[in-house]
């Protein structure tokens, strides 16, 4: 069985003393579906609530201690980084070095202690269930009349910086993000729903007349109010 590497909130599983094999328990995500039953009828009403659900990432390898550590020093400095927050982090593996996981790290796992110097544990991350195509996870510069490229295969939820000051709109094929007012810029991060001013100190949703803008799938052109400069982290993705 072959060895692989994890990444997970800029931490590198061979520094925290794991060894991931190089199998993965692979799983496709769920629709979110709403099921009805209707007296009278057959089969049930399937109501789409337009979402897909959060899916385990299942990886699991071999705990080497190192300095040495015994097995339960080690399981706790792998627990300690693993479980610094509950937040969602980063994560990569060398299965798929061209992707980029958004992935919490939150459930109880098991060690299975065989020696003092070796141990196995199957972890499990939860994570979005599209994963980021990497070179999409750098900022654009866009201007007028320039064309972009989706990448992936659904729309993506960027994040858009816009410097300058008055009243300004982005569009971005058929959508159009509509802003009154901006006083230097102004950043909308559309994952994670947040309209920030420039040092992400104060919340700036009174300048914006618009919803937050996702990126359509294929090709769409910018149009981009003048006396202004976007750049835009793309977020190109694909289902898992």
């Amino acid at each position: 069985m072959s060895e692989a590497n994890l990444n997970f909130n800029g931490l590198d599983s061979s520094s925290l003393g794991f060894v991931p094999y190089d199998e993965q328990t692979l799983l496709i995500p769920e629709r979110d579906i709403t099921f009805t039953e209707v007296s009278g009828r057959n089969g049930d009403v399937a109501t789409d609530n337009h979402r897909l659900k959060s899916v385990p990432f299942k990886l699991s390898g071999d705990i080497f201690p190192d300095n040495g550590q015994t097995i339960e020093q080690a399981k706790t400095t792998l627990s300690n980084a693993l479980l610094a927050d509950g937040n969602y982090h980063q994560l990569t593996w060398s299965g798929e070095p061209d992707y980029v996981y958004n992935a919490l790290f939150y459930a109880q796992h098991e060690v299975k202690r065989t020696t003092d110097f070796f141990a196995s544990i199957d972890l499990s991350f939860t994570v979005y269930p599209y994963k980021f195509i990497k070179s999409g996870l750098t900022a654009i510069a866009v201007k007028q009349g320039q064309k972009l490229t989706n990448l992936g295969k659904v729309e993506s939820e960027p994040l858009i910086t816009i410097t300058g000051s008055g009243d300004c709109t982005l569009s971005i094929g058929s959508s159009a993000l509509s802003l009154k007012s901006v006083d230097g810029g102004i950043i909308i991060d559309t994952m994670n729903q947040t309209c920030t001013s420039l040092d992400h100190k104060r919340t700036q949703f009174d300048k914006m007349y618009s919803d937050f803008q996702k990126l359509p799938k294929g090709d769409s052109t910018v149009g981009l109010t003048s006396g202004f400069t976007a750049t835009i982290v793309p977020r190109w993705a694909v289902i898992v």
